[in-house]
């Protein structure tokens, strides 16, 4: 096994301990080999030892760096044991492929990375608002970020809403994967329309109102300075979380020339990930993807049904549906309702087919396997992510 180098640009991890401003799990933060992080220098406890923010978690870290107080750090996992081992990430240098390649890597280190944001999103909101002087920097930009992440996630509300999967894919961010792609394909960014409501532009203006304030911080209390800290933290994270899924959609699209929605789905437990891929099997008159036909294939975990899998076919007004469930009782309570879908179906003009429920083990390895086959075989980590 090749042993890692700890070189003037490395980190080594000392202590790890949860933030008392951000509720989190006692123990070491979860992190991957190849994983980025975003980190931000706030102290300096002796000669070569840093305290840094990561994840919602302070690491005491030894390192031959000349750093200061307020850095802003891209890291790279480099090591996760025996002990845990970050370098700086430099990406100069780095192609259009490698940064496609980068993103992926992301996405299969913390595949959930967006929807951990969607979930601290309530809980920064809360601290700001409490928080005079944080409020006073950054309530307006919070409140529309609030406003905008509650409009992506499939709840009993926004489910009512027939245009939920045309916002959430125009105002999700997917609209910019077209820079990504010029980006992959030609190593150019050609022209591209301003969104000015979308969630990165929401999420940049946020860390932009941070950033000044922390820059300008002459009279803030020491715990708005943390909590400020964080939500800079928190902003860039988020951002690099919609990036890398935004880098897995061009990579579809490449492969598939179809769409890889990741829906945060309400739960009364919190939210879950519904992997939503659509192919159309059919191209348009000019060469473009044609949904007219098509097909979808969804990955999901209910709180009350478990996993399920669905593989849907639309042909010519003709719709044909499998529904797969690892257990028994689930597969009876879907059974009980799957005339309800049917006429609701057939309410909208479609022929059914097929509709039918069936129970299936192993449900996670196959949307693992999907995922793979799907996404990473390209960029050579098929290995890797199995």
């Amino acid at each position: 096994m090749s042993s890692i180098v700890v070189d003037s640009k490395s980190l080594i991890v000392l202590t790890a301990e949860p933030l008392s401003s951000v509720k989190s799990r006692v123990g070491p933060p979860s992190l991957s080999t190849g994983e980025i992080l975003s980190a931000q220098v706030f102290g300096k406890t002796a000669e070569g030892k840093y305290l840094l923010t990561v994840k919602n978690f302070s690491l005491e870290a030894s390192s031959q760096l000349a750093l200061k107080t307020g850095d802003q750090l891209e890291l790279r996992v480099a090591a996760v044991r025996p002990q845990i081992i970050l370098t700086l990430a430099d990406s100069s240098g780095v192609g259009a492929q490698g940064k496609i390649r980068e993103g992926l890597m992301q996405f299969r280190a913390n595949p959930d990375a967006l929807l951990s944001v969607f979930s601290k999103i309530d809980q920064f909101a809360g601290l700001v608002k409490n928080n005079p002087f944080a409020a006073r920097i950054a309530a307006n930009e919070m409140a529309a970020l609030v406003e905008k992440i509650g409009s992506l996630i499939l709840t009993s509300h926004t489910k009512a809403d027939s245009l939920f999967v045309k916002n959430f894919v125009e105002t999700g961010g997917m609209m910019l994967e077209s820079i990504l792609k010029d980006l992959a394909q030609s190593g150019m960014v050609k022209s591209s329309p301003v969104l000015t409501n979308d969630l990165k532009t929401l999420l940049f203006m946020l860390s932009g109102r941070v950033a000044a304030a922390l820059k300008d911080d002459a009279g803030l209390p020491a715990a708005t300075r943390t909590l400020l800290q964080n939500l800079a933290l928190f902003t860039a994270e988020a951002i690099k979380a919609l990036e890398a899924r935004q880098i897995v959609n061009v990579s579809y699209q490449q492969n598939e020339s179809g769409l890889y929605l990741q829906i945060p789905v309400g739960q009364a437990d919190g939210l879950r990930r519904a992997d939503v891929f659509i192919r159309p099997d059919g191209g348009g008159s000019k060469g473009e993807a044609d949904f007219t036909d098509c097909s979808i294939t969804i990955f999901l975990d209910m709180e009350r049904l478990g996993k399920l899998a669905i593989e849907a076919r639309l042909r010519r007004g003709n719709f044909h549906c499998v529904i797969s469930c690892e257990q028994k009782q689930a597969q009876q309570q879907i059974d009980a309702q799957v005339h309800r879908l049917w006429e609701a179906l057939a309410g909208l003009g479609y022929s059914i087919e097929a509709l039918t429920c069936r129970t299936s083990p192993d449900l996670e390895q196959k949307h693992n396997e999907f995922l793979a086959s799907q996404l990473f075989s390209e960029a050579g980590l098929i290995n890797f992510f199995v």
